[in-house]
């Protein structure tokens, strides 16, 4: 479908592009720190960029359309109407298992709230507002579920807490059209499911005639939906052509396509099915699938936190890396941590959590080693993890049978 767009997209992109480079403001979720980050100038001539991606160290790769749908569309366009996820992939295939749903802690509730994409091993990409609302925080804590479905956490894909949100001064002010965030995760979980990139492209011709994917979890049909159904327990997944660009955003101009609660955060993607997996931006408005893109400077922004500011899992569980044993595992009565190289003068606690997230068990001041009775447990999938206090050193998944 060809996309139709008014001359002043040209102009006010130019514009964009030459505004002043916004800042990031950071919050770290078990502090409460706020903190502004100033981003270099972007001096950069190119007008198509993009992050790299990963499609994990698990198996299985699911193969894409690449031709638009003809059937159950929006009115108008070439965009199809939200289908359960599983009915066209296999979740535990990428990259639907590096779209994970996000839920917020609500005095220890877990409550449904946004959708969000991997985007490194410990980073999701998600809308601004997902983070930061109405002038406050999104409560203490989030949790990010990979391939969540049919109101169950993934069986093998750990779930996450989130150590720390990044969002733009502009968004934090109020301004929806940088409406990005950044969520650093607790847990490398990127580095088996795989993640996408993030892309910006200046070149509206790029867009046209291409088909894009979305994964994400609507929480409540929007009135007069045929949509009846949703409720935020399940992957729903839609694909088409795109037919609206503007300055800031992009999507589908049908009077049907409704951005649906619970998808706000989720990424319109495009792939080759080879080389390319890139998110553009993300919904953030109802009206007209409508998502925020993003520019020149907010990729480069994106792109500065995920280069030097997001915490490199892998090098911090070099701190421990291999000395860190468990054993037996699968185990049934009793597991052994063994730290065959301890840090010297650091103070190490372990937890226990199930996979989605919650905290079952904490040890304090463990010594090289340390054993857990495991009775109190029942049998299923666990991540144990090691800290100093303020950062996890490593996670090992603990299988009790």
């Amino acid at each position: 479908m060809k996309i139709t767009l008014t001359t002043c997209f040209f102009i006010c992109f130019s514009l964009l592009s030459l505004s002043q480079q916004d800042t990031i403001i950071s919050y770290e979720v078990r502090t409460g720190v706020v903190d502004t980050i100033i981003v270099p100038p972007n001096n950069s001539n190119a007008t198509y960029d993009f992050t790299n991606h990963s499609t994990g160290l698990l198996p299985g790769i699911s193969i894409l359309e690449t031709t638009a749908p003809i059937q159950n569309l929006y009115a108008g366009s070439s965009f199809k109407r939200i289908e359960r996820a599983a009915l066209h992939h296999n979740l535990d295939n990428y990259p639907a298992r590096a779209n994970v749903k996000i839920f917020r802690y609500d005095n220890d509730t877990l409550k449904h709230s946004c959708s969000g994409t991997l985007v490194d091993d410990n980073l999701v990409f998600t809308a601004g507002h997902c983070a930061f609302f109405q002038q406050s925080w999104k409560t203490d804590s989030l949790l990010v579920a990979p391939a969540y479905d049919d109101s169950m956490f993934h069986p093998t894909h750990p779930s996450s807490t989130v150590l720390k949100y990044y969002i733009f001064k502009s968004s934090f002010d109020g301004n929806l059209n940088s409406d990005f965030a950044l969520l650093e995760l607790s847990d490398n979980i990127g580095k088996e499911l795989g993640w996408l990139s993030i892309a910006f492209n200046s070149d509206t011709s790029f867009f046209s005639n291409k088909v894009f994917h979305k994964f994400s979890y609507p929480i409540e049909a929007i009135p007069n939906d045929t949509i009846s159904n949703v409720n935020g327990d399940t992957m729903y997944y839609n694909y088409g052509e795109i037919d609206y660009l503007s300055p800031n955003h992009y999507g589908v101009q049908s009077p049907e396509a409704y951005g649906i609660l619970g998808q706000s955060g989720s990424s319109l993607f495009y792939s080759d099915n080879s080389m390319i997996y890139q998110c553009f931006g993300v919904m953030s408005f109802s009206s007209a699938y409508n998502h925020s893109w993003l520019s020149k400077d907010t990729f480069y922004g994106l792109k500065h936190i995920i280069d030097n500011h997001a915490t490199d899992m892998d090098e911090s569980n070099l701190n421990l890396g291999n000395s860190l044993s468990l054993f037996p595992n699968p185990a049934s009565e009793m597991v052994t941590l063994k730290i065959d190289a301890p840090i010297e003068g650091a103070v190490l606690n372990v937890s226990v959590r199930d996979i989605s997230g919650r905290l079952l068990r904490e040890f304090n001041n463990i010594g090289n080693i340390t054993r857990i009775e495991l009775n109190q447990f029942s049998p299923g999938i666990y991540v144990l993890s090691v800290d100093n206090g303020s950062d996890i050193l490593v996670t090992k998944k603990l299988v009790i049978d």
